[in-house]
């Protein structure tokens, strides 16, 4: 299937009025475009104040 774009994914254009992704949502996002591409990986360095993931995302060409 491949990633699904942000569209695709949260079901509106990022960016627009009155949309707000959760941040919940958005490092899902981020874990489907790791499973989904070889360009990008998530690391998780531990967790807010409010317990909720602290990621770290790192985005190159499959070589690095």
């Amino acid at each position: 299937m491949g990633a699904l774009s942000p569209r695709e994914f949260f079901g509106f254009e990022i960016g627009e009025d009155r949309k707000l992704a959760r941040w919940d949502k958005i490092v899902e996002y981020f874990k489907h475009l790791a499973e989904n591409s070889n360009r990008i990986k998530v690391v998780e360095l531990g967790k807010s104040t409010e317990g909720n993931p602290f990621i770290l995302a790192y985005i190159s060409s499959p070589e690095n």
